[in-house]
């Protein structure tokens, strides 16, 4: 019976390969490494440097006890052993990675051969342009990113957000409406103690203040965008209304005392979590430093939505915004994976 070279332990068979049940190591022949990685052997050499890695161990052939000898692959601190007496090769769990990706090299290359000369040259060229590093932001993202605030980039559409920014004119528009009477927000805002349906809906649109106002107007346009490109807008609208609403509700119900909750960013919470879902392939970019994929920011966002939510920090709605997080993936997952598909526009990253 066969052992590994390294660990001693008995050989299996898994297929025509022989390999270690302990450190994952396989022993080849000629053929099983020439169908494990293709055109590969050319870019093995004997390994000449006895102060390398490849003679801190010897080791022996698991068929015939021989000492084997190293083959350094390609110019990596990487070898095979080679068994010379009966033509097996010993590849540990590293080195079968290794293989896979020199032969992976070795098939570009040798696409990239049988081109034309003038095709070779383009994608010459091609290669050689330098990525952008950074994110690529109008003046105006730039001066909010250098605020704080976040911007979001690279979202895939091309349709103009109409809805979304019809959404914010209303939202101001009802708030200057309601600045002359000091009883408007009480009586559109959700009381916990006096629950209903009609003030789960207006409670959504009306806000305490300028800055509460503005805030969720921003974010609203900030994520809006990139949802009105994947979703319809009349989707989108009752996601925002409807959505916002049962998260404003959740909140109320879930106080332990009578309160008072006001302001729309229930339903941006839940326009926000279509957006992670929806938009993929999107970044967030803070302050110009940070540039995080939109996953890592929602995660981010719920993850600080949930602690605050857990020390019961007062003055906010962490529960609705937490709510609606969790309503707009939903409702993204059901978009992108569930009998209905988003309907992107015209394609275009921005």
């Amino acid at each position: 019976m066969s052992h590994c070279p390294d660990d001693g332990k008995p050989l299996v068979a898994r297929g025509a390969e022989l390999s270690c049940p302990g450190c994952g190591g396989s022993c080849l022949s000629l053929a099983e490494l020439e169908k494990a990685a293709p055109g590969v052997r050319e870019q093995l050499g004997v390994e000449t440097r006895e102060t390398s890695g490849a003679f801190t161990r010897t080791r022996l052939c698991p068929g015939c006890g021989a000492v084997m000898a190293p083959l350094r692959m390609a110019r990596l601190e990487a070898w095979l052993e080679h068994c010379t007496a009966c033509e097996l090769y010993w590849a540990d769990r590293q080195d079968r990675r290794t293989l896979q990706m020199l032969s992976k090299r070795e098939a570009r290359r040798s696409v990239v051969a049988s081109m034309p000369e003038k095709e070779r040259q383009e994608l010459a060229r091609e290669l050689a342009v330098v990525p952008e590093t950074g994110p690529s932001l109008s003046p105006v993202h730039t001066t909010l990113a250098m605020l704080g605030l976040p911007v979001v980039t690279r979202t895939e559409g091309g349709r103009t957000p109409v809805l979304t920014w019809a959404l914010a004119v209303v939202l101001v528009a009802i708030f200057l409406y309601g600045r002359g009477d000091p009883s408007f927000l009480s009586e559109m805002g959700f009381h916990s103690d006096e629950p209903s349906v009609l003030a789960a809906l207006t409670a959504n649109l009306v806000h305490f203040g300028w800055l509460h106002l503005l805030g969720n107007v921003y974010f609203l346009i900030a994520f809006g965008d990139g949802v009105e490109q994947k979703m319809s807008r009349p989707m989108m609208l009752g996601a925002f209304v409807l959505g916002g609403a049962v998260a404003t509700a959740v909140d109320g119900l879930l106080s332990t005392h009578p309160t008072l909750t006001a302001g729309s960013s229930a339903g941006v919470a839940v326009v926000m979590g279509a957006c992670f879902v929806l938009q993929p392939r999107a970044r967030v970019v803070i302050r110009m430093v940070i540039q995080v994929p939109i996953w890592a920011f929602a995660v981010m966002e719920s993850g600080f939505q949930l602690l605050m939510m857990l020390l019961d920090v007062e003055g906010v709605a962490w529960a609705a915004h937490l709510a609606g997080l969790v309503i707009g993936i939903w409702l993204g997952v059901v978009l992108r994976w569930g009998r209905g598909k988003p309907q992107p526009g015209p394609a275009a990253a921005r």
